[in-house]
């Protein structure tokens, strides 16, 4: 999210937003019944042990990948300095 609000421009974000939760909140479903049926083979602890080595590979993969992803400055001439 943080890299979202960085990445795409102010006018595109919320359009951004909206793709990224719709493809959230459709994979969730499908994530729960894959888990579901892995769980009578390899059982619950096997389930989450292997859920944590799958998103520790994924942030590993995401911090290496942080270097090529284009940022934009921020421009501190914008900022207030004192609330008025």
């Amino acid at each position: 999210m943080t890299l979202i609000q960085h990445i795409i421009p102010d006018h595109q974000r919320g359009r951004a937003f909206g793709t990224l939760m719709s493809i959230m909140g459709g994979v969730v479903p499908i994530g729960t019944f894959i888990c579901g049926l892995l769980v009578n083979y390899i059982g619950l602890v096997g389930v989450f042990w292997m859920s944590g080595i799958v998103c520790s590979i994924g942030a590993l993969i995401l911090a290496l990948t942080f270097k090529f992803i284009p940022i934009k400055e921020q421009d501190n001439k914008n900022l207030l300095t004192q609330v008025e």
